[in-house]
């Protein structure tokens, strides 16, 4: 049975490892500020940022290596819709144009606008010069990165939570109680309890990780800590409770073999 364990938690181990090493490597081929080059591109955005510029705008040429900075450190996909693209090759028409900057408040540019289903949330602009660099980062910073607490994000949570407080009880009894544990059938509930335990987890670890990126919490590691943190407890647990099992199956047997000896004598 040993044998069996190490394999599963050999396995528990690289798979982790592999998702991990994925999402991590998915990350890195993300384009953090993309161009629209087609209206119905913008058109289709129904969350996220758009960032509304154009080349021939000194601010907007100092404000979008910012952006893309922002983006690219906090791992956030923008849009650029460049208004002298749309104009210069005729793909929207003035009076299309108008109403988009009347629908999104667009008054000056550069400015940075939040999109939730499809309506203008928040918006962010700046008129500066160079020495301003640093506070207009910030500020991109703090707008992209603020967010209320999605109320989908609270089952998450409370899913790992759950499962980390199971882990540390188990873990507990078997360090503070282990020479209270008289029963082998209690290890053998234990065992099952935290191998069950390592496979919720290891099906939660993608869906997960889609849930991060998708809602720009890449950057929030708690849930993702509290995850590593749970998988490791656990496969602390398991190998305790292979162990205690072991000396408990090789007790019995000792005892089953004395006894037959026993009564050979006889």
């Amino acid at each position: 049975m040993l044998k069996h364990i190490r394999k599963f938690a050999v396995i528990v181990f690289f798979l982790i490892v592999i998702l991990i090493v994925s999402f991590y490597v998915k990350s890195l081929n993300n384009e953090y500020v993309l161009d629209i080059t087609v209206a119905n591109t913008f058109y289709e955005i129904s969350d996220g940022f758009v960032y509304f510029g154009r080349p021939t705008c000194p601010s907007c040429e100092l404000f979008k290596p910012l952006l893309t900075e922002v983006a690219k450190e906090e791992n956030i996909q923008v849009y650029y819709f460049n208004t002298d693209y749309f104009r210069n090759n005729s793909l929207l028409t003035e009076a299309e144009l108008k109403e988009i900057f009347e629908k999104y408040q667009i008054q000056q540019v550069p400015i940075l606008i939040k999109l939730v289903n499809g309506s203008l949330d928040s918006s962010f602009g700046a008129n500066f010069i160079e020495e301003e660099s640093g506070k207009i980062k910030e500020e991109i910073r703090d707008f992209v990165t603020y967010k209320e607490l999605p109320i989908e994000y609270i089952p998450h949570y409370t899913i790992v939570i759950i499962l980390f407080i199971i882990s540390i009880l188990i873990i507990v009894m078997l360090f503070l109680l282990k020479n209270k544990i008289k029963s082998k059938k209690i290890i053998f509930i234990l065992l099952m309890t935290n191998i069950s335990t390592i496979i919720i987890l290891i099906f939660s670890i993608k869906p997960m990780m889609d849930y991060l990126e998708h809602n720009n919490l890449s950057k929030d590691p708690k849930m993702v800590i509290l995850l590593l943190m749970t998988i490791v407890i656990n496969l602390v647990s398991l190998i305790k409770l292979v162990i205690m099992y072991n000396k408990f199956q090789k007790r019995e047997d000792g005892t089953e073999k004395s006894g037959s000896d026993t009564i050979s004598e006889i």
